[in-house]
Formats: C-alpha cells, sequence, structure tokens
C-alpha cells in the first residue's frame, strides 16, 4: 500500500473500482491481472491529485461561499480553463488505466453483434 494508510487506501480503492467498472461498461467477469494494475494505476492517479488538490483550491481562490452549512466553492476555471476539475481528474484516471485495459477487450464501446436464437 506504500505510503498510504488502511483506510485511505480503503476509499481510494472503492472510487478506483468503480471508475474502472464505469469505463468498462461492468463486462469484467473476473479481476485479471490487467484489471488490477489499472485499478492501482488509478488509485496512483486519485492519490496524486488528492494531494494536490488542498494546493490547488489555496491558489485558484473562492468562487462561492455560504454560510449556512457552510460551503466553499474554488475558482478552478482559473487553472484549468473551462473544463472542470473533475473532468480534468476523469482524463487522468481513465489514462492511467488505458495500458493496461486496452487490449483486453474491457473498453470497447461498440455494439455487441447479436446472437440469433434458431427457431
Amino acid at each position: 500500500m506504500g505510503g498510504l494508510e488502511e483506510a485511505a487506501f480503503s476509499a481510494l480503492e472503492i472510487q478506483a473500482a468503480a471508475f474502472i467498472r464505469e469505463i468498462t461498461f461492468n463486462r469484467i467477469k473476473e479481476t485479471t491481472e490487467d484489471v488490477q494494475y489499472a485499478t492501482c494505476a488509478v488509485i496512483d492517479c486519485l492519490k496524486k491529485w488528492q494531494d494536490t488538490e488542498t494546493v490547488l483550491q489555496e491558489n485558484a481562490g473562492k468562487k462561492s461561499e455560504s454560510v449556512g452549512k457552510y460551503s466553499v466553492t474554488y475558482n478552478t476555471d482559473v487553472l484549468f480553463g473551462m473544463e472542470s476539475l473533475e473532468g480534468v481528474i476523469r482524463k487522468r484516471a481513465y489514462a492511467a488505466a488505458y495500458p493496461y485495459l486496452i487490449h483486453t477487450g474491457l473498453l470497447y464501446r461498440g455494439v455487441e453483434p447479436c446472437r440469433q436464437t434458431q427457431i
């Protein structure tokens, strides 16, 4: 688990597994080595962004702030143009998983051929 606490790793693992299921359209029938590597790559990616999120927020400045049920929104548009921070993280996570999943068929976005049943 490297430098991650077990609880932090578990939380990131759940997020990474959900992301992998999403990009593979929930087609994973067994957890192969490629799927495990992809999940680890996404965990690393999420951890890097988690570590830099505080720095980004400090440098981006506040976009809005509420007082009741305290809420803050940071102006990350300055850092990423019109793309949201979540969009940037998703692209990076996909890029991290891609080398491990590209040759598995799990990233295929087309339509599966219909199987004709005989009458």
